[in-house]
């Protein structure tokens, strides 16, 4: 399958090398608590590096959504975020925030495998596929088992305008997609005997891939996060969930920076001071980077370049402002090159370069690409 990226080339700095070392956290927290604004946003299908998302005309519907994290009694690994009289019970484990499951008037839900929200540190390009399974019980007279896959992926990174004319920087947009099955057992009568049920015939992960082939009726649901650099919360989430044979129901919060700053937050706040430092330094040398490849940057011979995917070839189309040498690198994690090209060509458009990546496993590498010495890397799946 056939992925393209458009992507914008950086220029590295040691004042961008600098900000990469700036972490904050996005973990929720027990005892927060935040109000949402409703709005309504559509966010684009396609993000790359380098966006302006503008939220200066952002339409408020003048509706809240308050938010707050409690402990679970008995349960000291969880902790349940309270949201539209909605139990929604999260893990943290190391760098990954887990959902494992929720409950309302209506519907309880619980997973035996979890769904992955976020994957931190949050870099650019970063992709995280898996399987969820669990049961459900729904006004405690319908059971179902329930399961799919997720995808969750850091699609965008760049700066957001806010109204009144504030700029956020560091700016990292999150996608999620579930695909949800929901199979009913009909012979069951109580959420006792559906958990017997499900324990005893547990699904593997084949059977889980089969069941989404399988059933024609699904639920698809798209998530959009924009995670800001010292902040702990999302500024924006957007939430569109269809399924087959009824229409879309989306929603989108808007939680602004300052309702963030009252929450008594060290961690993030020391972020946001040595941001604001940065931005000091970056004005006295003449430099508007932003600092983690999400900013403003010097202009790059580069005009435009398109990454696709086919099968075990990167292919690369780009265009020349001015005359460059382009050289591409295929590299694991830790920087090990495989690939390797170099071009060397006056300004013009319409050039490409194809790196052959035959033999290599199959899994996540990073595309270096260095023109004129401007670097900048991103993620591929091969």
């Amino acid at each position: 399958m056939k992925h393209i990226l458009s992507i914008i080339i950086l220029t590295l700095t040691g004042l961008q090398s600098h900000a990469q070392n700036i972490t904050g956290s996005h973990a929720y927290r027990i005892g927060d608590k935040i109000t949402k604004q409703v709005v309504e946003y559509a966010p684009d299908e396609v993000s790359f590096a380098n966006m302006v998302w503008d939220l200066r005309e952002l339409s408020d519907l003048d509706k809240k959504h308050e938010v707050s994290y409690l402990d679970v009694f008995g349960k000291d690994n969880l902790l349940a975020g309270v949201e539209d009289n909605t139990l929604h019970y999260y893990e943290h484990r190391n760098d990954s925030l887990l959902l494992w499951g929720y409950e309302n008037n209506l519907a309880k839900s619980v997973y035996d495998r979890p769904i992955l929200l976020l994957k931190t540190p949050l870099v650019y390009g970063s992709r995280h596929v898996g399987l969820f399974h669990g049961r459900m019980a729904y006004c405690e007279r319908v059971f179902s088992r329930v399961f799919g896959e997720y995808m969750v992926k850091v699609d965008g990174t760049g700066m957001m305008l806010l109204s009144g004319g504030d700029t956020l920087r560091h700016v990292s947009r999150v996608h999620l997609r579930e695909v949800t099955v929901s199979r009913p057992c009909p012979q069951i009568s109580t959420d006792k005997a559906l958990k017997a049920y499900t324990d005893s015939l547990p699904f593997t992960n084949d059977s889980i891939r089969a069941g989404l082939l399988g059933d024609s009726l699904r639920t698809v649901t798209d998530t959009y996060r924009w995670y800001a650099l010292g902040y702990r919360y999302p500024i924006l989430e957007t939430i569109r969930t269809e399924t087959q044979g009824c229409k879309p129901v989306t929603a989108a919060y808007y939680c602004p920076p300052e309702e963030q700053q009252t929450l008594y937050d060290d961690e993030n706040e020391q972020v946001r001071k040595q941001l604001a430092d940065l931005d000091r330094q970056n004005a006295g040398t003449g430099n508007n980077g932003d600092g983690n490849g999400q900013g403003d940057t010097q202009p790059s011979a580069l005009s435009r370049c398109d990454v696709s995917v086919s099968g075990q070839t990167i292919t690369i189309d780009y265009d020349l402002s001015e005359g460059a040498t382009v050289k591409g690198l295929v590299c694991n994690v830790s920087g090990m090159v495989f690939r390797q090209q170099s071009q060397t060509h006056a300004p013009g458009e319409h050039y490409r370069m194809q790196l052959d990546c035959t033999g290599l496993r199959r899994g996540e590498y990073v595309l270096y690409l260095n023109v004129n010495g401007q670097v900048t890397g991103i993620t591929v799946s091969l």
